[in-house]
């Protein structure tokens, strides 16, 4: 029996100076679990949402994607990169109507060592129009799931996102942050690591109002897995400038 994916989408739309609300359901029927990490909102209203389609128990997964019309109408794709696992886990929309996507993939088959940051560039139609991928820096094994991005103030886009390394006694894996800034090409202008004793996960990235400084909400895990939530203000405009 297939399994029936069901999304509650709630779109805002502006007209006349009033805000009116609409919902609708959509179902996605599909015998493969699907996971949506992330979405944005176009200039026309469309929500475009990007996540990974496939199995779970095989852990075999392709970057998915599924964009919304504001009348409940909506297309879907998945991007088979044939013999790899991939990811999609960021969105933002540019000015000329594209979506800059980043994700990760790997190329053996290995679902918790995805070695490549991908960067797609995507039209509304959902074709890629630029496609990028940089290997991830030595003693690090894969990019998480967890990802947060932002268009700064001079239009580039800032990425922070988990790499993980394996400690060689236990054979846990603790995630530090790495941070890319990217022009809208898809090319990096730069890009840093930094290690902690704890596991670091990126939670929310905002830009600072008034200022070319961004603010990072990160998730720690403590080696006792004890949960915390720690403030790293204004650590782009020193680190990424």
């Amino acid at each position: 029996m297939k399994r029936v994916i069901m999304g509650l989408l709630w779109i805002i739309l502006v007209a006349n100076y009033c805000l009116s609300q609409v919902s609708f359901e959509i179902s996605l029927d599909t015998e493969e679990d699907c996971v949506l990490e992330n979405a944005a909102k176009d200039e026309y209203g469309n929500i475009v949402m990007i996540g990974n389609i496939g199995s779970f128990i095989e852990q075999n997964y392709d970057a998915f994607i599924l964009k919304v019309s504001p009348d409940g109408s909506y297309i879907t794709k998945c991007f088979d990169r044939k013999d790899t696992i991939s990811y999609f886990t960021t969105i933002d929309c540019l000015n000329d109507g594209n979506y800059f996507i980043t994700g990760s993939y790997s190329i053996d088959g290995n679902c918790s060592e995805r070695d490549r940051l991908w960067v797609a560039i995507i039209d509304s139609e959902l074709n890629i129009v630029i496609d990028k991928s940089y290997q991830i820096r030595e003693n690090y094994i894969g990019f998480g799931a967890i990802a947060c991005s932002l268009i700064d103030i001079e239009g580039n886009i800032v990425l922070t996102a988990a790499a993980f390394n394996e400690e060689p006694d236990e054979k846990t894996y603790f995630g530090d942050f790495a941070f890319y800034k990217f022009n809208e090409q898809g090319d990096t202008l730069l890009s840093k690591y930094y290690h902690y004793i704890w596991d670091e996960l990126s939670w929310e990235l905002r830009q600072m109002p008034g200022s070319d400084n961004m603010m990072l909400i990160e998730r720690s895990t403590h080696y006792n897995n004890i949960r915390g939530f720690k403030i790293i203000n204004s650590i782009f405009h020193k680190v990424l400038s």
